[in-house]
């Protein structure tokens, strides 16, 4: 009778059909050919980034600052304080020429355009005393100037100035401080010695 070869048991292999030795690839699964992709692998769509590679993230710099456009900034600034120079050394060759309407419109300018500048200020007071025989007028420009020393006692220009006023003001002895503090700031000014000559001789 011919042999009937037994049939293996359910989940054990099959002697008839050879298995491939351990570590060696199973003939019944195809394998991509060299330099092709694995099908086994999914591949990222076309543009979108590839999971498997570390992606780099661009900081955007700044823009680099224009020169030309930083001094047109500088030169806005500064414009409006050489303007009020500008100003106020017209206000200086107005009053030497005795155009004190002028000088006081020149003077008004530079104050407007530069109040930080003492010397601007002190002007302005001292020809609005000159324009006006008011006591009050005479006395406003005073504190005004007084302001300025508050902030700049050595000032020579507001010192000689608020001088003048206490003259017009009949107040000898204040004049004389003004003057003998100016003189020992700048000992050689020939305004300020006439001036002390001639508030001695009428003590």
């Amino acid at each position: 009778q011919p042999q009937i070869a037994p049939r293996p048991a359910a989940g054990s292999p099959n002697p008839a059909i050879p298995r491939p030795a351990a570590g060696s690839p199973n003939p019944a699964i195809p394998r991509p050919a060299a330099g092709s992709p694995n099908p086994a692998i999914p591949r990222p769509a076309a543009g979108s980034p590839n999971p498997a590679t570390p992606q780099v993230r661009h900081v955007p710099r700044p823009a680099a600052s224009d020169p030309s456009i930083e001094v047109a900034a500088v030169a806005s600034e500064a414009e409006p304080a050489l303007e009020a120079m500008a100003n106020f050394r017209m206000a200086e060759s107005a009053l030497q020429r005795n155009d004190t309407a002028s000088a006081e419109r020149l003077a008004k300018k530079a104050v407007d355009g530069d109040p930080s500048q003492v010397e601007y200020v002190t002007l302005l007071a001292w020809i609005r005393a000159l324009r006006s025989s008011d006591p009050k007028a005479i006395d406003a420009s005073i504190a005004t100037i007084t302001d300025v020393l508050e902030r700049e006692p050595d000032l020579v220009r507001a010192l000689l100035y608020r001088a003048k006023l206490y003259k017009r003001r009949h107040n000898a002895a204040a004049a004389l401080a003004d003057l003998d503090l100016l003189l020992s700031i700048d000992p050689e000014h020939k305004e300020a010695q006439n001036e002390v000559r001639a508030l001695r001789v009428k003590r």
